[in-house]
């Protein structure tokens, strides 16, 4: 399922309301400027109600990667 939104810090906010904790665990992707693919930038961490809007937090890439690493993984 693809979405729109706004990025700050550590927090995707969507421009549409209709989405449940099911995106949690899943990959933040934003499509690149040339509108031919897509870029990973990191995965679901949680969903919280702030100012009337749903947020989710997520772990940038950079992170899950030295996490990954850490538990052997990669």
């Amino acid at each position: 399922m693809g979405a729109s939104g706004i990025i700050s810090d550590d927090t995707w906010v969507s421009d549409s309301q209709n989405f449940s904790e099911a995106v949690l665990g899943g990959p933040l992707m934003v499509k690149t400027l040339n509108g031919n693919g897509v870029r990973f930038l990191g995965m679901n961490l949680g969903c919280y109600n702030e100012d009337a809007n749903v947020k989710y937090r997520f772990l940038p890439q950079k992170l899950l990667h030295e996490r990954l690493k850490h538990f052997h993984i990669l």
